[in-house]
């Protein structure tokens, strides 16, 4: 079973080497010049509406959303250098588990980019079978993008660039 390590790398929170943040005990504000005490817990996470785990950090009178996998990174990595971003190693936005999180640049994310490219990607509004049809179904002057947008639900800019390739390209 792989060992569990803690670091401190933000003011009230640890980080572990597994993706998760703990809640330091501490002493917070409570209702102005009130204090109370703020029991050591596991924080709870969330998914975003991009896909990643994130917690709330809570800072004074303050709240932060963060992205676990930057708060891993930096506990683990250091700060992240300028023009580079954090890549999980094996494609699973899930896995915050620092061995699995690198820097890389943005190109180099891209091409290591695992299973995000057609209805796999999770903001994919059309599917293998639906681009499939679309492209058949595209005749220029006759029927338009505009009509076949609305038809599956979708812009125009996304029902020209799926006919003419410009995504989509790998599905022939």
């Amino acid at each position: 079973m792989e060992e569990e390590i803690w670091k401190k790398a933000i003011p009230g929170y640890e980080v572990s080497s597994l993706g998760r943040i703990k809640s330091c005990d501490r002493m917070v504000p409570f209702y102005g010049a009130i204090w109370r005490r703020q029991k050591e817990r596991i924080m709870a996470q969330f998914i975003s509406n991009v896909g990643y785990p994130s917690i709330k950090l809570y800072g004074g009178k303050y709240v932060q959303n963060s992205m676990v996998h930057t708060l891993v990174a930096y506990a683990f990595m250091g700060p992240r250098p300028e023009g580079l971003v954090i890549n999980h190693k094996d494609g699973n936005k899930q896995n915050n588990r620092f061995q699995n999180l690198e820097y890389v640049t943005q190109s180099e994310n891209l091409r290591k980019g695992k299973g995000c490219r057609g209805e796999d990607h999770g903001l994919s509004k059309l599917t293998i079978l639906k681009v499939k049809k679309l492209r058949m179904e595209y005749i220029p002057r006759k029927i338009t993008y505009l009509a076949l947008a609305k038809k599956y639900g979708v812009s125009e800019m996304t029902v020209y660039r799926a006919v003419h390739g410009q995504c989509w390209a790998w599905l022939a």
